[in-house]
């Protein structure tokens, strides 16, 4: 009579089995091995893995699209929180006492918080009227409104831009 051994198993598509014969140490002369059911296991097995893998990649997903960004000159940055941070240089030249609009590269989807902004002057020219600033005049969820400001009443030809930032969410 041979020594037979069986390992059995249960998995969620029904039971499998390894029969083992006439066993001498190591060696191993018959194994039957119930090939359809261990076939099911590995399949639904493979199939967490794929689905673990997916649900991972979702997440990874989600994640990096909660800190997107446009790196431009006019861009923004989101925020996992859900602040979104933009910032800009004017497109066009702002002489003094005229307002230029500015398009934020997105508009924000509730408020925009606040708006800072500052001129650029390429040229190191500071008029003839001397200090010259640049005023936030409105501001929205998509556009803003800067003008060229100076001390000076008689004013300055002087084109000017503005670097400019703001923050909402």
């Amino acid at each position: 009579m041979a020594n037979i051994l069986t390992i059995s198993c249960l998995n969620p598509t029904g039971p499998w089995s390894i029969d083992r014969e006439d066993c001498i140490g190591d060696s191993l002369n018959y194994i039957n091995l119930n090939t359809n059911y261990l076939a099911c296991g590995i399949q639904t097995l493979d199939t967490r893995v794929t689905n673990i893998n997916n649900a991972l990649q979702n997440s990874i997903n989600n994640i990096t699209n909660s800190f997107a960004a446009n790196k431009l000159e006019n861009g923004y940055q989101k925020f996992s929180s859900g602040l979104i941070l933009q910032w800009g240089k004017s497109d066009a030249y702002s002489q003094i006492q005229s307002p230029i609009i500015v398009n934020f590269p997105i508009e924000f989807p509730n408020v925009c918080l606040n708006v800072t902004s500052t001129i650029f002057n390429s040229n190191q020219n500071f008029g003839a009227t001397g200090d010259i600033f640049s005023q936030v005049y409105q501001f929205n969820k998509a556009t803003l409104k800067l003008i060229t400001q100076s001390p000076s009443p008689a004013g300055d030809n002087t084109p000017y831009s503005h670097f400019w930032q703001a923050i909402g969410y």
